[in-house]
């Protein structure tokens, strides 16, 4: 969040969660996936496709489809200018 406030000069900002969601068949799986390690490699660990990731694709599926739920925070707000940083 520092580096929020940072950008915007203050606190004077705001933030909102934009809900969305993919529906992935077996194929789909791990190209969104690596995707989302793409984004947070530290926090998210995936063994081999057909072994942990197979698993879960196994119990979660309907149909042969997972449903990818997953959120975009945005902020705004408006930039101070001239603060001599």
């Amino acid at each position: 969040m520092h580096h929020i406030r940072s950008f915007f000069g203050s606190d004077n900002f705001h933030s909102r969660d934009l809900p969305n969601e993919q529906v992935l068949d077996w194929d789909g799986l791990p190209g969104a996936c690596g995707a989302v390690l793409s984004l947070r490699p530290k926090t998210i660990k995936l063994r081999s496709h057909d072994g942990e990731l197979g698993r879960i694709f196994s119990r979660h599926q309907r149909d042969g489809y997972v449903r990818m739920e997953y959120f975009t925070r945005i902020y705004f707000g408006q930039l101070r200018i001239g603060t001599g940083a």
